[in-house]
């Protein structure tokens, strides 16, 4: 019932994507785009290792990574960043880290992820609706 749950959650947020992100003036990457960003992501994470803006833009690789199906890549990304991230980049890291548990039948640890989440401004109600189907819509 759970893996359910979390796949119909999945499946409503893809449908649904804005993701919308500059990498430079001139290349967005959007969820269609993504096999391009990827490699200029982990270019600027090689030249750029204490660049501000790393744990965002090493987010946004985990992202471009989940939505090409390379689930493993990005969960070992989202691991990390909800270690070691500042406090938002952390609570999204541990969401999708949720999902791509899931999506690689890690119902335990998806499941451990939600329910860390379950109090969270942001995703408790999220997590609570995919922790408890019955209150799913």
């Amino acid at each position: 019932m759970f893996i359910n749950s979390i796949f119909v959650f999945a499946e409503r947020l893809a449908a649904s994507p804005k993701i919308e992100l500059l990498i430079n003036k001139n290349t967005a990457a959007t969820p269609t785009k993504t096999p391009k960003a990827i490699p200029i992501f982990e270019e600027y994470l090689d030249k750029n290792k204490e660049a501000s803006d790393y744990d965002q833009i090493k987010f946004y690789l985990a992202i471009s990574f989940l939505s090409q199906n390379e689930t493993e890549r990005s969960a070992r990304i989202f691991e990390d960043l909800a270690q070691r991230a500042e406090a938002e980049i952390k609570e999204d890291s541990k969401w999708y880290l949720s999902l791509a548990y899931a999506r690689i039948g890690k119902t335990a640890e998806a499941k451990a992820q939600l329910e860390e989440l379950a109090s969270s401004e942001k995703y408790g109600t999220k997590a609570s609706k995919i922790l408890n189907p019955s209150t799913m819509e």
